[in-house]
């Protein structure tokens, strides 16, 4: 009984920890062995390989040249980065990023569109190597509804495939000026819907709702502002997460800035996220 009491007790404690699902997982791998509620053969939760569905996972611009090069910093793990795109083809692009701390490989990629009985298939493939994880997207446009899916798979080596997740999106453009969108995420059953109107030819809107289960729904929304041709804004606040974010995407003649930031409703704005990236288009 005793065994049992400090478990949940420690399990109190470390629910409250921001510890990524791999890190829960094997967590409580050692806590079931240390209090006697011995389950090895419990699988870890598919969440492990949640990812952010909807938007690409990187950018792929390179401008108005072949070959892009930029630097990113990012406050959340203090990390500095070199990210390149280059641009085969009018059909495939290659990119990649060096995490510049350890002088690693951060992740490399391929996108591109194939066309299959004159249907054209947008599709990226990414593989990470320090998680030994592959993810991939393939984007299907059928006139004013586009299909999505999604897949993600970590631990490659170690077991093929036995930690991944699965999405599927639909997208459907109702007018010129409203779009909603519907994506259901199998590895956690959950659902995300979208409703987004064109307010005017400088102003966006975009409400999202998510399910996770019957009494827990989380909301969010973002104004997309187009200052000029060359300033874009974007303002968003998460109900659920309590953050504001802040994005500022800037083109020059030889490339971009791109500035996002995120700050907590009701605690200091230091606990907030900072990223900063500049991109140089160069000419090959």
């Amino acid at each position: 009984y005793k065994r049992a009491q400090n478990a949940r007790s420690i399990w109190s404690e470390i629910r409250l920890q921001p510890l990524g699902c791999d890190d829960c997982w094997q967590l409580r791998r050692v806590l079931n062995t240390m209090f006697g509620f011995v389950n090895h053969s419990a699988a870890p939760p598919r969440a492990v390989c949640h990812v952010s569905y909807g938007t690409w996972g990187h950018e792929h611009d390179t401008g108005n040249s072949k070959l892009s090069i930029a630097g990113v910093y990012s406050s959340k793990d203090n990390s500095y980065k070199a990210e390149s795109t280059y641009k085969i083809d009018d059909t495939f692009k290659v990119f990649g990023a060096l995490d510049l701390s350890d002088n690693s490989i951060h992740h490399v990629g391929l996108c591109g569109k194939l066309e299959f009985s004159d249907q054209a298939v947008d599709f990226e493939t990414v593989y990470n190597p320090a998680k030994d994880a592959i993810s991939a997207k393939v984007e299907l446009p059928l006139n004013d509804v586009t299909l999505i899916g999604h897949f993600k798979a970590e631990g490659l080596k170690k077991d093929l495939l036995a930690h991944h997740a699965e999405a599927v999106e639909v997208e459907a453009r109702l007018s010129n000026d409203d779009s909603v969108g519907v994506r259901y995420d199998i590895g956690v059953n959950e659902i995300k819907g979208s409703y987004t109107r064109v307010m005017d030819s400088k102003n966006k809107f975009k409400v999202t709702g998510t399910m996770r289960s019957k009494d827990k729904i989380e909301t969010g929304m973002k104004l997309t502002h187009k200052a000029d041709k060359n300033n874009v804004f974007e303002f968003g606040a998460d109900l659920e997460k309590k953050k504001y974010a802040f994005k500022w995407k800037q083109d020059t003649d030889n490339g971009r800035w791109i500035v996002q930031t995120s700050v907590p409703f009701d605690t200091h704005p230091k606990n907030g996220e900072l990223s900063i990236k500049r991109r140089f288009d160069v000419n090959v």
